[in-house]
């Protein structure tokens, strides 16, 4: 298939997406206010001047392009800043992350109408997408009006054996980047498959960024309820490692017997799946949506609320990363705890992140166990030795500090640029 033919064939999807929007608004999928915003449709005015335009698909692609938007602004205070993303759970984020004054959208649906509407309404001088989330029309009409940047970009093994059968079309699509800069070395080599577009290697921008904003009312009540208990923390878990969480939370109870465990599961959907576990182990627990305070008996903090990662990665210092001991997931971002000084412990799985496992693990900066028992080990023994943690949380914090990424690649976008250059 060549990008014509599916130009062509994208115009007969125009029916099909609106119901499908719909669809979704119906199953609390989309945004029920915002939902014509899919259809490159919007209620916002366009702010007079420079407009460069981010896009991440959903949450860990948004967070890697905000260290350079940022920079961006710092150097250039009097530009304006579009952010778009694909779900409600990103866009939620970035209600909380994005600078004042930044524009948030959803990204339009892959119809040349959408998209065409968006672009002629936003018009942006230049244009960042993160990670791997190509969508041909909203490219290639893009890269038509001004300069296009991939972010991070990542290319799995199975996607990159999967394009091979259509190489002069991904290459048409990947051509279109003025710059790609890729998550890691063997990212860019798969891409250097495909394109005759330069590709840089400086880092993942997952590495760079401050601490995820934390409410210090919230925390300081938290603490307050938590007191001098021992915890441990249990974040982004999937379906079947609540219940060897919760397994070995209750054998860890019979040693430390005030502990106290924050569960964090990646969908909050999924509570009616995990509360029944909670129940038939006999653990006390407390949801966060329904603001009861903590008792002293309470085994379990069930985290069933967006946006507060902050809050509870500051009561740290040991976090189990979850998605990462079954197959399928690949993993979530260890650096989020760690930027707090955090000891990220996490399992065999972590395909999506491997870079930065094992650069964490490269500087004895996190903890990776193979089984269970191993991580019911490793939590022991990191309650047990407060000095060994302190420690260990002074490693992860020098350890992050050596990683210098966004300056380089920052002044290569610079110099593709002029238009800015020009401001000084």
């Amino acid at each position: 298939m060549t990008y014509a033919l599916y130009h062509l064939l994208s115009w007969f999807t125009y029916p099909f997406l609106k119901a499908w929007v719909y669809y979704r608004c119906l199953r609390g999928k989309e945004d029920k206010s915002r939902f014509q915003e899919r259809f490159g449709l919007t209620h916002k005015a366009r702010p007079e001047g420079t407009l460069l335009w981010f896009h991440g698909a959903s949450i860990g692609e948004s967070l890697s392009f905000l260290p350079v938007l940022e920079a961006f602004r710092k150097k250039y205070p009097d530009i304006h800043f579009l952010a778009t993303t694909g779900t409600k759970g990103a866009a939620e984020l970035m209600s909380q992350r994005l600078p004042e004054g930044c524009i948030h959208q959803y990204i339009p649906l892959d119809n040349p109408l959408f998209v065409r509407r968006f672009l002629n309404h936003w018009a942006p001088q230049a244009a960042f997408f993160t990670e791997s989330d190509l969508w041909p029309n909203l490219i290639m009409k893009t890269h038509r009006r001004c300069s296009i940047f991939l972010l991070n970009a990542r290319l799995s093994e199975r996607s990159f054996e999967r394009w091979k059968w259509a190489k002069g079309f991904f290459t048409e699509i990947l051509d279109s980047f003025t710059l790609i800069f890729p998550q890691t070395e063997l990212d860019g080599q798969r891409l250097e498959y495909f394109t005759k577009t330069n590709v840089k290697f400086f880092g993942n921008l997952k590495f760079v960024g401050e601490p995820i904003p934390a409410s210090q009312v919230d925390l300081k009540k938290l603490r307050k309820q938590i007191g001098e208990r021992p915890l441990w923390i249990a974040s982004n878990t999937h379906e079947g490692e609540e219940d060897v969480i919760l397994e070995i939370h209750e054998t860890l109870r019979k040693k430390f017997k005030d502990l106290l465990l924050i569960l964090i599961p990646r969908h909050e959907r999924r509570l009616p799946e995990i509360i029944p576990t909670l129940e038939r182990l006999g653990l006390s627990f407390v949801q966060r949506s329904e603001k009861k305070q903590l008792s002293k008996t309470t085994s379990v903090y069930l985290v069933d609320t967006l946006g507060e990662m902050g809050v509870f990665y500051s009561l740290g210092p040991i976090v189990f990363m979850g998605g990462s001991l079954f197959p399928k997931v690949g993993g979530h971002n260890i650096l989020e705890p760690a930027r707090f000084g955090d000891i990220a412990l996490f399992g065999p799985h972590m395909d999506n992140n491997q870079d930065m496992a094992e650069f964490m693990l490269k500087n004895k900066a996190a903890i990776q166990v193979v089984t269970s028992q191993e991580l019911g080990e490793q939590v022991s023994d990191l309650l047990g030795s407060p000095k060994k943690c302190k420690e260990f949380s002074g490693r992860v914090k020098k350890t992050l500090e050596s990683k210098d990424i966004l300056g380089p690649l920052f002044k290569e976008i610079q110099k593709k640029l002029p238009f800015l250059l020009l401001r000084g």
